[in-house]
């Protein structure tokens, strides 16, 4: 693996989105070919580098924290998108308690940092939901957009998209500006600890922006990441990939560790006690350490896939063909309902505030 760390001329950002043109993010607009700089010095040597190397301090929205969050009042509920409808489960035993229809189809729900707004996330715009009246807003129109993130002091929303990252309004949606990407993202994004960079991957290129300054490099990997998520010291990104996971040092990206599991990797999730992660994916679930050490494997049915944890560590949610299941950590007890979505959101949850992208 190599990080590149060659600087090209700077643009405006706002420039960039009003005129739809912009630098290539990398020579011949090819991931792993270099750095684009839009306004910030050379070399690319992250301001926080010294703070990302310790143990960061957590805030009270970090995940794994509920506390000073609005959204601790709202009942405990399922979110399903399926086309242009999203099925609303109650937590406590599965049974429906309403169907929202939309007005564009969607595939995930990503909660605002606030978590007074649940947005669904569709190819062609972005829909507010409300989790106390359980009613859909205006749609937001977004072209091709394939992942939100909110920035850790919720002042922004960075859009991806096929080949942009989008600044915009986090309660509008109104599009500040944007950054012209040298290829569509196919990994769910994730934020470093500082917040002040968004990392994400186009096949086996992880691409790595500061969001303030516009300044990008890339990194080339062994494998494509689906998902990332940063570790819980915040020294390590998690990768879930088709032959495992990789863990890659958050300032370096280079790979310090892999860690092969009987399938693909397709989910990872922090546990509600923040120490460790669970990586899942169809027929297998492990529980790995901040340092990738695989503390113990999950037994899951061969076609089920974790997707949640409940905030005690008591209940595994789990995805599988045509219906969700929620089982005791034991095994003793579970419940299922049927459903036709891949994608299952719990709200309001500990780890919604910094979504690892479904």
């Amino acid at each position: 693996m190599r990080f590149h760390t060659r600087v090209a001329a700077a643009v405006a950002l706002t420039a960039a989105v009003l005129s739809g043109c912009g630098l290539p993010f990398a020579p011949g607009g090819r991931p792993g070919g270099g750095v684009v700089g839009l306004g910030a010095p050379a070399p690319y040597v992250p301001a926080s580098a010294s703070r990302l190397a310790g143990s960061p301090t957590p805030s009270s929205s970090a995940p794994g924290r509920m506390d000073a969050l609005p959204g601790v009042g709202l009942p405990a509920r399922a979110y399903l998108p399926h086309g242009r409808t999203v099925t609303v489960l109650d937590q406590r035993d599965l049974s429906p308690v309403r169907k929202l229809r939309l007005p564009e189809p969607v595939t995930r729900i990503v909660p605002s940092r606030d978590l007074r707004t649940l947005w669904a996330v569709g190819r062609t715009a972005l829909v507010p939901l409300d989790p106390a009246t359980l009613r859909a807003g205006t749609a937001r129109p977004v072209a091709r957009a394939r992942d939100l993130v909110f920035t850790g002091d919720g002042g922004t929303a960075l859009v991806l998209t096929d080949r942009r990252l989008e600044f915009r309004d986090p309660a509008a949606m109104r599009l500040r500006s944007a950054l012209r990407l040298p290829c569509a993202p196919t990994a769910a994004a994730a934020l470093t600890s500082d917040g002040e960079r968004l990392v994400t991957a186009c096949g086996r290129a992880l691409l790595y922006i500061d969001w303030r300054s516009g300044m990008a490099g890339s990194a080339d990997l062994p494998d494509a990441p689906t998902r990332l998520l940063l570790a819980p010291d915040g020294r390590t990104f998690f990768a879930a990939t088709p032959s495992g996971v990789l863990l890659l040092d958050s300032l370096t990206l280079k790979e310090t560790s892999r860690v092969a599991l009987p399938g693909a990797v397709t989910t990872l999730i922090p546990a509600p006690s923040g120490g460790t992660v669970y990586a899942s994916g169809p027929g297998t679930a492990a529980e790995l350490g901040a340092t990738g050490a695989l503390l113990r494997p999950l037994p899951v049915p061969h076609t089920a896939t974790l997707t949640a944890l409940s905030p005690d560590g008591g209940t595994l949610w789990l995805r599988e063909p045509g219906r969700l299941v929620a089982r005791s950590a034991d095994g003793t007890r579970h419940r299922s309902a049927p459903v036709t979505s891949t994608d299952a959101t719990l709200h309001p949850h500990p780890t919604n505030p910094t979504p690892t992208a479904h």
